[in-house]
């Protein structure tokens, strides 16, 4: 069922006001923005955020998930069904053919990631990023900006990651 966020958990989320630091150009709306949190009848739960304005072409889509399981095994179990999950996704239901290059060099983070740029007819669009540590996954797919050097990959991140291992660090 869906929950309120507990106090604290907001600063977890990557949002597209941290994103639009890498695009000048850009004013996001808010409006746009949604972040939900769901919990489970395991009593694991889910905190998603997504910003998208499907009818602005250069607005950038945002999605943001971190889930707590309650065991390292299920969690396991989130984190590559996250990675499988989009690379079928984009196999199977996109209108453009999207390859998924992983560019684990950039960024690695936790127990177990993987970071891929995601690129059309060799251009790059976007970023796709899944990492587990612990009982904690963490998922986000970005496109209309993309992140190809290892410094803004981590600039992108690690203040988010970081707040993250302190909140569960506190649980």
């Amino acid at each position: 069922k869906e929950v309120a966020l507990d106090e604290g958990e907001r600063s977890l989320v990557l949002d597209i006001s941290h994103l639009a630091a890498w695009m000048p150009d850009y004013s996001p709306d808010p409006a746009k923005e949604k972040v939900t949190k769901t919990r489970y009848i395991d009593d694991s739960y889910e905190i998603e955020y997504v910003y998208d304005v499907p009818d602005q072409e250069d607005a950038p889509y945002l999605s943001y998930t971190l889930s707590f399981e309650p065991s390292e095994g299920d969690a396991s179990t989130t984190y590559i069904s996250y990675w499988g999950g989009t690379r079928i996704a984009f196999y199977a239901f996109g209108e453009v053919e999207v390859d998924v290059s992983e560019k684990n060099d950039l960024f690695r983070w936790g127990d177990e990631s993987r970071f891929a740029l995601l690129s059309s007819e060799g251009a790059p669009f976007g970023n796709v990023f899944v990492a587990k540590k612990g009982r904690t996954v963490v998922y986000l797919i970005v496109s209309g900006i993309y992140f190809d050097d290892a410094e803004n990959a981590s600039g992108l991140l690690t203040p988010y990651l970081e707040r993250l291992e302190t909140h569960v660090a506190e649980k």
